[in-house]
C-alpha cells in the first residue's frame, strides 16, 4: 500500500481586501475572530452546505498568517438500482464531485486574501460565499475584495497600443498605505473622504497620455488590487478593448495539499507581489 502524500497542482490568485460601513475601523483586526467564529457556522445554498474548516495561523517573519479551508458538502443522494445476479433491488449512494473547497491564506498586515480557484469552485463563487459569512458576523462593516494584477504585462499591452480614446477607472482608497508611483491618485481619494473613486478620462481626437500621467497612475493603482479600470484605443485602425482583470496574477504551486506546506511559499509569493517583483521566481 502508498501511503505517500499526493502531489497536486494549485493555482492561487491574489486579492487586497477591504472594508465600507460606518464600523469598518479596525475590521482586519477582526477576521481572526470571525473565521474562529464562523466555523461552528453554515451557509446553505439548495443541495449544498458551505462551512470553515482547518482554521490556524502561523507566524513567519513577524507576519501573522491565518490559513484555512472554505467548502460544501452535497446532500447525500440514493439511487435504485437493480442486482441481476441476485435479482434483488437496492438502493446505491451516487458519488458526486460538486463536494469540493479550496484553500485559503490571509495576511493581515498587508489586507491580502490569497485563495485556491478550482474548476468547481470558482473564486467568484469562493468570494461570494465568503461575504455571506461576514455578513453574518458582521453586519456594519461590508467586506469587498480586488484581485492584484500584473502591472508589468499590463503596461507591455499597452505599449503596444498608437492611442487610447477612452479610460474609466473604479479606485478606493489605498490599505494599508500607497506605492509612490500612484500616491497623489490616492491622495486625491483620501482627501475626499471617499469610499470609491470612479474616474473617466477621453480623447477621441488624439491620445490619453501614457506616461507620467493621471491615467498611468490609476493604472497601477487599480494594478496593486485598489481597483479595475477599463480601456479603449487604437492599434493602427484597429479598435482595442483592454480590461484590467484579464490580468490578474495567478501562481501555480504544485505540493501536497497540507496548509502548512504550503504557508511558507504563499507567504514569499506574496512579499514578491507586494515589492513589485512580479516576475520573480
Amino acid at each position: 500500500m502508498n501511503d505517500k502524500p499526493e502531489i497536486r497542482k494549485m493555482e492561487f490568485v491574489f486579492t487586497r481586501i477591504h472594508f465600507e460601513g460606518l464600523f469598518s475601523g479596525g475590521a482586519t483586526q477582526r477576521i481572526k475572530d470571525f473565521l474562529s467564529k464562523s466555523e461552528n457556522q453554515f451557509i446553505e445554498e439548495g443541495r449544498f452546505k458551505w462551512a470553515f474548516g482547518d482554521i490556524d495561523s502561523q507566524s513567519i517573519n513577524g507576519d501573522e498568517i491565518i490559513f484555512g479551508r472554505l467548502g460544501r458538502t452535497v446532500t447525500q443522494k440514493f439511487e435504485i438500482i437493480y442486482d441481476q445476479i441476485k435479482h434483488s433491488y437496492k438502493k446505491e449512494l451516487i458519488k458526486s464531485s460538486e463536494a469540493a473547497y479550496s484553500n485559503f491564506f490571509i495576511m493581515p498586515r498587508l489586507n491580502i486574501l490569497v485563495l485556491e480557484g478550482k474548476y468547481n469552485l470558482s473564486r467568484g463563487k469562493f468570494i461570494k460565499i465568503f461575504k455571506k459569512f461576514w455578513q453574518k458576523y458582521d453586519v456594519a462593516a461590508e467586506i469587498g475584495f480586488e484581485f492584484i494584477k500584473d502591472e508589468i504585462e499590463i503596461f507591455e499591452t499597452i505599449k503596444t497600443w498608437d492611442r487610447i480614446t477612452d479610460a474609466s477607472f473604479d479606485l478606493i482608497p489605498s490599505n494599508p498605505s500607497p506605492r509612490d508611483n500612484w500616491k497623489p491618485v490616492d491622495d486625491i481619494i483620501i482627501k475626499a473622504s471617499a469610499k470609491r473613486a470612479k474616474l473617466k478620462f477621453e480623447n477621441k481626437e488624439d491620445s490619453l497620455s501614457k506616461e507620467n500621467s493621471v491615467v498611468q497612475q490609476s493604472m497601477s493603482m487599480a494594478a496593486d488590487g485598489y481597483g479595475e479600470f477599463k480601456l479603449k484605443g487604437f492599434k493602427g485602425n484597429v479598435g482595442q478593448v483592454f480590461n484590467s482583470i484579464s490580468k490578474i496574477i495567478k501562481k501555480e504551486i504544485h505540493s501536497v495539499d497540507d496548509l502548512k506546506a504550503i504557508v511558507g511559499r504563499i507567504h514569499q509569493e506574496v512579499i514578491t507581489i507586494v515589492r513589485g517583483d512580479k516576475h520573480n521566481e
